[in-house]
């Protein structure tokens, strides 16, 4: 998992220019996004104060409404993954590679296998589970 943290770090201090700490316990309520890569399936699970301080850092946005929220999620999933993809020692086929997905809000997450993140008061955790 740790070419799946690096990925999360460069991703959020290329954005905000900040570096998340990373932290023993993460949270499984909050906005849930999926996406594939090369036959894993990556939950991203983020609270509200966290994709807060995407909006303002990526937006200019201080009051973003749920369906931003929403967006902000999709497109954390997508830069981190693309970011660890860009990484691989192997290529990757495009195929092997999704788009995310928006889940919902404090939807079950299906493993517990996971690596988690705080910036401030914000929370974000990236569980992973094999592709059946």
């Amino acid at each position: 998992m740790k070419i799946y943290e690096q990925g999360f770090i460069q991703t959020l201090h290329s954005i905000l220019n900040i570096t998340p700490q990373t932290t023993k316990t993460g949270i499984t309520q909050g906005f849930v996004s999926s996406i594939i890569l090369h036959g894993k399936i990556f939950y991203f699970c983020s609270d509200e104060d966290f994709l807060k301080l995407l909006a303002e850092g990526m937006l200019f946005d201080t009051n973003p409404d749920e369906a931003t929220l929403q967006d902000l999620n999709n497109e954390l999933a997508n830069l981190v993954i693309g970011n660890v993809k860009a990484n691989l020692p192997h290529k990757v086929l495009d195929k092997d590679f999704s788009t995310p997905i928006f889940l919902g809000k404090n939807v079950a997450i299906p493993t517990q296998n996971g690596i988690h993140f705080a910036i401030n008061q914000g929370q974000c955790s990236i569980y992973m589970e094999k592709q059946q």
